[in-house]
């Protein structure tokens, strides 16, 4: 029989993770609402809700928030179902005050597309540190582009549709495994699930 691998308690305790004179990874403060999230490097943030509930949305906003917040952050997001462009028009519509439907169609009026270009020019030290992961959407491809892009913040957007496992289940066991070896590397993990 194969021993089982463990760490004990007492381990943990005189290790530099738990001792106090240690500072703690930084936390991220995304901003309101979302300042009661610990989103920091060594931690996985799962996200879950139905379909339509408006989880892309949230994620954005939180990245966007936090991106704000600390200007050495940088984030990659993987998200598989919609593309650079309308992720950006998400982002863009928060940073300006405008309806994410006027930016994504471009119905904008004149006084909008005045007000989405001035947020654009204010917010481009946010622009210049967010990344949008291309195909394929898994986690060595998304490792590679945090260490490409110098990310510490990584969106999975969303977990059932990011890997390539047949069977779910072993999909989703080795992609919470994985999604712990990139918080365990440093990273700040968001993973949204539905």
């Amino acid at each position: 029989m194969k021993a089982a691998k463990y760490v004990s308690a007492a381990d943990v305790a005189r290790s530099a993770a738990f001792d106090p004179d240690t500072p703690a990874p930084p936390r991220y403060d995304p901003g309101p609402p979302f300042g009661a999230l610990d989103v920091r490097p060594g931690r996985v943030v799962l996200i879950g809700a139905p379909p339509g509930a408006g989880k892309t949305a949230l994620v954005l906003q939180l990245a966007a928030g936090v991106l704000q917040q600390q200007a050495d952050v940088r984030a990659v997001i993987g998200n598989v179902e919609m593309a650079p462009a309308d992720l950006l028009a998400k982002v863009a519509a928060r940073l300006a005050g405008l309806p994410v439907a006027a930016v994504s169609d471009k119905t904008l009026n004149a006084a909008q597309k005045h007000r989405l270009r001035q947020a654009l020019s204010a917010h481009q030290g946010v622009l210049d540190r967010l990344a949008f992961l291309d195909a394929p959407y898994t986690l060595s491809h998304l490792a590679e582009a945090l260490d490409g892009f110098g990310g510490t913040l990584a969106v999975v957007d969303y977990v059932q549709r990011f890997g390539t496992a047949k069977d779910m289940r072993e999909s989703l066991d080795g992609l919470m495994t994985g999604l712990r070896s990139l918080a365990t590397a440093g990273a700040a993990v968001v993973a949204v699930s539905s």
